[in-house]
């Protein structure tokens, strides 16, 4: 496919992707058996499309797609089950559709469809050999623990490194690291830079953390070079490491656990894919280390009409230099010879080939244990060959008749200024008290001209600054009106700058509010959101170009509708929450 086709591709609007959610293979969850619905080639079918069924796993998958993408808002889930199972439809009369009219057939499809089969075959075949690996407890253990470590640190900083080594020698023989580092310090040779309470090592320089990681509590660094944030400039300093410490914290635990398991699933891959090279390649080394894409002869041109055999794969066609000096020239797509220059190019060669063996000696062992014959695999490519056909119909049916003028999009943004402009903002600064009488009283105060700072340090009845709630973010910063709570937002509706207002939190807390600023609404350019409204509207007129399409294909087709509302909430949402019952 051209690169201008891939753009093309891409204008499919999210407003009708629900015509292809059903083709997603993800794993839903589990749904109630229903002996209402009949049961069409082994699976429970909610539809017939032409002869076609709509599986009631297709609509489950379809289901958990669109719970996932609404956040599980139960109302909508509940209105949308005929809706959604009528989108299910369009989507397959369409697809039947591209059939109909041959974009199966296209080279452009047929070749697409086949590189994902062939991808989804070797993913599937890598699955295989890591699915029983279970990550090493040691080695979790470790990881986790060197997560969670901490350290509490004592550093002294000098800037003659003279300075830095006589205090070093000297706790080296014996002397006491407190009184060494106080004569220092008095003598004006070193400054204390203690460091307060535990900190994680990863937070420390790391000349620091990897002198601290080498330590026994309550062990001394020898001197060390550090940087002093100043361009070219060091520093020096000697440490005592004076506790650690390991907090406990599941969420390491269990970043640790996948770490080690992502680990121990790529070794394996990286040696099972070596033994398959060994099994089926020989790589020409000679060749290999005699190709020279820098040089300027023969060139890139010459190179990319070599027919000598770099590799040898057992039973497939070999690896020749054209092929591989293809792949050279695609993976400098600014061009060989500007990346020659710089002396980057034969370097990723030996990187190059290993990609091609691999992926060659992957996809002659997926077929040799017929992965591709496999349900999991089918359904996948099943799945993706669908998404395409969808997209491939809209490209060609229904994208070239839709157009969109600046003037209709100029309509758009006059009649829904409010939709594009800034949020009104506004600054100020609160005091919370625990009682009415206190938050009155420190009102009336500043009212009469008392200064807010003042106030601050010394009313009486203020709530700690731990469990104290705030309406205004601290240090004046900009909040947008609409961010406020909704009793908040009343609080201080048609406040001026300077202006106080005492407001009462749900939570019981009175507030005193003063507002410093106040900057209004403004709509963005036009010129800045039109884009943004364009895309908007091209969704929405692929959206009704789809829903036309299958209006006209809907009526000259045999739709057998088997699942009701009422059915399809029993299976789905029988306790009233979420899908399978799920509160």
């Amino acid at each position: 496919m051209a690169p201008g086709e891939r753009v093309r591709m891409k204008r499919i609007g999210s407003a009708f992707r629900y015509g292809i959610l059903w083709i997603l293979v993800l794993s839903g969850v589990a749904v109630a058996a229903d002996p209402e619905l009949p049961v069409i080639k082994g699976e429970k079918t909610v539809a017939l499309v032409n002869g076609e069924p709509i599986t009631l796993k297709e609509f489950e998958r379809t289901l958990e797609e669109l719970h996932k993408g609404m956040g599980e808002k139960k109302a909508e889930g509940e209105r949308r089950f005929s809706e959604l199972l009528d989108r299910l439809i369009n989507g397959k009369l369409i697809l039947q559709e591209s059939r109909n009219i041959g974009l199966d057939a296209l080279p452009e499809v047929r070749e697409t469809v086949q590189r994902y089969e062939r991808k989804s075959m070797r993913v599937i075949l890598l699955a295989r050999q890591v699915k029983d690996i279970r990550p090493d407890r040691r080695k979790v253990e470790k990881t986790y623990r060197e997560s969670i470590r901490e350290v509490k640190v004592r550093s002294y900083l000098f800037s003659v490194e003279e300075d830095a080594k006589q205090a070093g020698e000297e706790i080296r023989s014996g002397s006491d690291f407190d009184n060494v580092m106080s004569r220092m310090v008095s003598e004006g040779k070193a400054k204390g830079n203690a460091v307060g309470g535990y900190v994680k090592g990863k937070e420390l320089l790391p000349e620091i953390s990897d002198a601290v990681s080498k330590l026994k509590s309550g062990g001394v660094s020898p001197v060390l070079k550090i940087p002093t944030g100043m361009k070219g400039e060091s520093a020096y300093t000697i440490l005592k490491l004076e506790g650690i410490r390991f907090p406990e914290n599941p969420e390491a635990k269990e970043k640790a656990r996948w770490e080690v398991l992502k680990e121990q699933r790529l070794e394996a891959i990286r040696k099972y894919v070596e033994t398959l090279n060994k099994k089926y390649v020989k790589v020409n080394q000679g060749m290999l280390g005699s190709l020279d894409y820098e040089a300027k002869e023969p060139g890139i041109e010459a190179l990319l009409l070599d027919q000598r055999v770099v590799a040898d794969i057992r039973g497939e066609k070999p690896i020749r230099v054209e092929e591989l000096s293809r792949a050279i020239q695609q993976k400098f797509y600014h061009g060989v010879q500007q990346a020659a220059s710089s002396r980057k190019v034969n370097k990723e060669v030996p990187e190059v080939l290993g990609e091609m063996v691999n992926t060659r000696v992957l996809d002659k062992e997926a077929l040799r244990r017929k992965i591709d014959k496999t349900p999991e695999c089918r359904e996948q490519v099943r799945a993706y060959e669908a998404e395409f056909l969808f997209g491939m119909f809209v490209q060609k049916a229904i994208n070239p008749d839709i157009k969109v003028d600046e003037a209709v999009v100029r309509k758009y943004y006059d009649d829904h200024l409010k939709e594009f402009s800034a949020p009104e903002m506004i600054r100020g600064e609160d005091l919370a008290f625990a009682g009415r009488e206190d938050a009155s009283d420190a009102l009336e105060k500043l009212r009469r001209g008392a200064d807010f700072k003042w106030i601050t340090a010394n009313a009486p009845g203020q709530v700690g600054e731990k469990t104290r709630e705030r309406v205004f973010p601290p240090e004046g910063a900009y909040i947008a009106r609409n961010d406020l709570t909704a009793s908040a937002g009343e609080a201080v509706e048609g406040a001026r700058p300077g202006e106080y207002r005492l407001y009462q939190s749900p939570q019981g807390q009175f507030l005193v509010l003063h507002v410093l600023e106040v900057v209004p609404s403004k709509p963005y350019p036009f010129g800045s959101v039109q884009g943004k409204i364009s895309e908007k509207m091209y969704g929405e007129e692929q959206q009704k170009s789809v829903e036309e399409w299958a209006g006209k294909l809907r009526a000259t087709s045999d739709i057998k509708v088997f699942a009701t509302d009422d059915m399809l909430k029993k299976i789905f949402d029988p306790s009233g929450g979420t899908p399978g019952g799920k509160s």
